[in-house]
């Protein structure tokens, strides 16, 4: 019983210095994430529930004490990136809209060819090849944000060149060449 709680202790270290791991690599290239919910988001807090799965897990078997709390840990990271991916789309869907164009339109523009080959990966979290609704809701929050993004990143939001009034109007003028009058029918 020794020699696997101290099997166990191991597992417990690696995983928890894998999660440390995991969280400073984002945080590094992301920032800090949110870590409590803002009015309005729709993020789940298992907070709560996780402490007293944690509690309930100490009290059943200590051995596994360590396990419980690093999946603790590991939901509630969950749930602050889902956070910021959330506000992310937003604060992008929001610049979108503020150049008159609708988001939601835009991620529908979005046909998935460039997604396409490959052979079939299925994702789950669990055993049984289910997917956890908390990381499920991650990948559909961070999925909504990089099409928003990208496709924030691809209109043009500025005039190209630094002046009111780029170019003459339709209609009649005066021919910049021969100076006589002339007509610009457009294009």
């Amino acid at each position: 019983m020794k020699q696997y709680r101290n099997g166990l202790d191991s597992v417990v270290d690696d995983l928890a210095r894998r999660q440390s791991f995991v969280e400073k690599m984002v945080e590094a290239h992301i920032g800090d994430l949110p870590a409590e919910a803002a009015t309005g988001d729709t993020v789940s807090d298992s907070t709560t529930e996780a402490e007293r799965t944690v509690d309930k897990v100490s009290s059943a078997i200590p051995e596994a004490a360590n396990l419980a709390r690093i999946e603790a840990q590991q939901l509630a990271f969950v749930e602050r990136l889902t956070r910021y991916a959330d506000r992310r789309a937003q604060a992008a869907a929001g610049a979108i809209r503020q150049l008159g164009l609708n988001p939601n339109a835009l991620i529908a523009s979005v046909d998935g060819t460039d997604a396409r080959g490959g052979p079939f990966m299925s994702l789950a979290t669990d055993h049984n090849g289910s997917l956890d609704p908390r990381f499920q809701r991650l990948g559909l929050s961070l999925a909504r944000m990089d099409a928003l993004v990208r496709g924030l990143a691809g209109i043009p939001q500025v005039h190209p060149a630094n002046m009111e009034y780029i170019s003459s109007g339709f209609g009649y003028r005066s021919d910049p060449i021969t100076g006589g009058a002339a007509f610009h029918s457009g294009m």
